[in-house]
């Protein structure tokens, strides 16, 4: 067997014509090629719309009416005169009946390719949608890094504030010198004095 084995349901195949056993959606005699009513590239096959087998099964009901009705009028005209006798009063009949039969393909076959040009609009409008979305997580997500950002660059100046604050604190009362050492000296000389002044008036 010389069988594609990314389509085929086993490892047999017919022994005189070779045939191998295809997986739904595959044929061909090497189960190579995606089958009637499947889409794509082989072996990535995917069925068609649901629609598609009820306009096929009509298309093909329509066509073997077609080719029992041929194959009788033929018949009946390879007759003879008799047979052709007992035709006459039916070609008129058959006529119609070709006539409507070959007038209802063609609508099939056109309300077919509306039916493909929608799936196509459909699919063009679900393409455009998914790029659409694509584009919001992407502006969400740089409106998320940009807020992040923001959050720490005001963290950071809160911080170098903090820091500049508490260098301040502890100049104002570790250093030599500092503010509180020096509110200190004068509330001392203030307390030394008013108790000099006290002194003197106790005299």
């Amino acid at each position: 067997c010389d069988c594609d084995p990314r389509g085929i349901s086993g490892p047999q195949c017919e022994h005189a014509s070779g045939q191998c056993a295809c997986v739904s959606g595959v044929t061909g005699p090497r189960c190579d090629v995606c089958a009637r009513g499947s889409s794509g590239e082989f072996p990535a096959c995917e069925p068609c719309d649901a629609c598609f087998g009820l306009w096929d099964a009509a298309v093909a009901e329509l066509a073997n009416q077609t080719r029992r009705l041929s194959a009788h009028v033929a018949e009946l005209q390879s007759g003879g005169g008799g047979a052709g006798a007992v035709a006459a009063p039916y070609k008129a009949l058959v006529s119609s009946l070709e006539a409507n039969a070959k007038e209802d393909l063609s609508g099939l076959r056109n309300a077919s390719d509306a039916v493909n040009t929608t799936l196509d609009a459909l699919t063009e409008e679900a393409g455009a949608l998914r790029r659409a979305v694509m584009e919001l997580q992407e502006q969400v997500y740089n409106a998320k890094n940009a807020n992040f950002q923001g959050a720490m660059d005001t963290i950071s100046e809160a911080h170098m504030d903090s820091v500049t604050a508490e260098a301040r604190v502890n100049a104002s009362t570790s250093n030599p010198g500092n503010t509180v050492e020096r509110s200190a000296a004068v509330r001392q000389a203030a307390e030394d004095k008013l108790s000099g002044s006290q002194k003197k008036f106790d005299r």
